[in-house]
């Protein structure tokens, strides 16, 4: 059985960083080639991320984004980034809503919506859902402020703010109010888990390559059973970064080793870990933490899987997905999400 056999499962729930951490460590499976540090601090902030709004001046369009795949997907079709609006769940939490980003293409109009009358006009008028972009509250809480609608005919553009900036910008520009999609936490005054400082606890997830295994390795320092370089193994690029302690929402990022295949195997998912225990791989440690969801300043870390090689590839970047479909790879499923930079504790670009 290869180690890319099993369909997706939902994952399971994670501990806490600090036990994990220790668990780890306690039971031997935590030999990293990173500095680890020996304790975790207590996070007292809030796992969310934020929601950024873009502008396209040829469409006359605003859109609002709060994932990794939505900040690609703006910069990519031409978006600049005009403000932040907010800050929002990135996994569903009690009292939250999906805030559900739809596009119409005759208009070239996003439109985010976090309530049934937003989702019928949506559907009503012809957009077609691309994807939750987080979640907001449904009633007001303590803290948060109010995300509201706007819309202009002429334009054919719906805006989502929660800034007094954004508000008086779209009255400026004779958007008309619609309606309260839902609550979001204030750029101003909101203790957002950004904990883990710049340089010290973070570390570059490098891909590497064996000409000898036909085998892509990817880890933090390309070392390997009793940390230990394989011969042979070169550097092919840098995949993202990624974090030596948990931050809130963080998973552990672990590598399995099968001798026969000669294949290391980089996973972070429930059924990764099953297909690698049930394919005969041992685990070797944790290598680092990525995210579980996608978020702003990440990127999919994508498992591919070649059964002439018996090779598993890990991959975060538009090259190396490139390099595994022309070589022949097939995609298995997302794994996580690595950052691409990581400055003050935060996934940026």
């Amino acid at each position: 059985m290869n180690a890319s056999t099993h369909r997706s499962v939902t994952p399971r729930g994670r501990s806490a960083p600090g036990i994990l951490v220790a668990a780890l460590a306690a039971t031997g499976a935590l030999v990293s080639p990173i500095a680890w540090p020996s304790t975790v601090q207590a996070q007292a902030c809030l796992d969310v991320v934020p929601l950024e709004l873009y502008w396209h001046a040829q469409r006359q369009d605003n859109l609002s984004i709060a994932t990794g795949y939505g900040e690609d997907m703006a910069l990519q079709q031409g978006y600049t980034k005009a403000s932040r609006e907010g800050y929002v769940f990135p996994t569903m939490e009690p009292g939250t809503v999906p805030l559900k980003l739809y596009y119409h293409a005759t208009r070239g109009d996003y439109f985010s919506t976090a309530t049934p009358e937003g989702q019928s006009s949506a559907e009503t008028a012809g957009y077609t859902l691309i994807r939750y972009e987080g979640y907001v509250y449904q009633a007001q809480q303590p803290g948060t402020v109010p995300l509201k609608s706007y819309w202009n005919q002429a334009r054919g553009d719906h805006f989502t703010a929660a800034t007094d900036a954004a508000e008086a910008s779209a009255k400026a520009a004779s958007y008309v109010s619609v309606r309260v999609e839902g609550y979001v936490y204030p750029v101003q005054g909101t203790n957002f888990c950004a904990v883990l400082p710049e340089g010290s606890y973070k570390a570059d997830l490098n891909l590497y390559w064996s000409g000898t295994r036909q085998d892509n390795f990817t880890s933090t320092s390309g070392l390997g059973i009793g940390n230990v370089r394989p011969a042979g193994d070169v550097l092919a690029r840098k995949e993202g970064e990624c974090f030596s302690a948990a931050p809130a929402g963080g998973i552990p990022l672990w590598i399995f080793w099968e001798k026969g295949r000669g294949d290391y195997f980089t996973t972070a998912t429930e059924e990764g870990e099953k297909a690698a225990v049930n394919g005969g791989y041992s685990r070797v440690r944790a290598e680092c933490f990525i995210y579980l969801t996608s978020r702003p300043g990440t990127r999919p870390l994508k498992l591919f899987w070649h059964q002439g090689r018996g090779d598993n590839f890990s991959t975060a970047t538009p090259q190396g997905e490139a390099s595994a479909k022309s070589a022949g790879y097939t995609f298995v499923r997302v794994e996580g999400h690595v950052c691409m930079k990581i400055q003050d504790g935060v996934c940026t670009r």
